[in-house]
């Protein structure tokens, strides 16, 4: 399956990302794979926390933002090797790359404080989603 075919195929997929705004005006945005036991990056997720972001900002009264993992045991636990995999030249994965950076980079200068909230797995591009944020807590255990 080529690069463009698969972000083609993901992109049909609901999204991973859903964002609720709680009365105290913190925003909780809650990545959930669907159909997977862990959270793992995918291509489409670039869109899809674009359009959460762009969500967020248009509340007036936005206070913080929390990004947490709606699996039990984990946070991100990496990219989708399948995503890369995808990739069949080094054009293409310094693409994906790029649009990676650039969300994060939007995480990094968002408008309010940004918090990960991480229990279990944070590895790869979930540890650079997490330290993109103003700030990290963490369970142990």
């Amino acid at each position: 399956m080529s690069f463009e075919n698969a972000l083609h195929e993901q992109r049909a997929k609901p999204s991973a990302f859903q964002l609720t705004i709680r009365p105290d005006n913190i925003g909780v945005i809650t990545i959930d794979v669907p159909g997977e036991k862990v959270n793992t990056l995918k291509a489409e997720f670039v869109e899809q926390v674009n359009d959460v972001l762009i969500r967020a900002q248009q509340h007036p009264a936005l206070e913080g933002l929390v990004i947490v993992s709606g699996k039990p045991d984990s946070f991100i636990a990496g990219a989708d090797i399948t995503m890369i995999a995808a990739c069949t030249t080094a054009k293409e994965a310094e693409t994906l790359a790029k649009k990676g950076q650039s969300t994060l980079a939007q995480i990094a200068a968002f408008q309010v404080p940004v918090v990960a909230a991480i229990h279990g797995a944070c590895l790869g591009g979930g540890l650079e989603l997490a330290l993109a944020c103003h700030g990290r807590v963490w369970l142990t255990g």
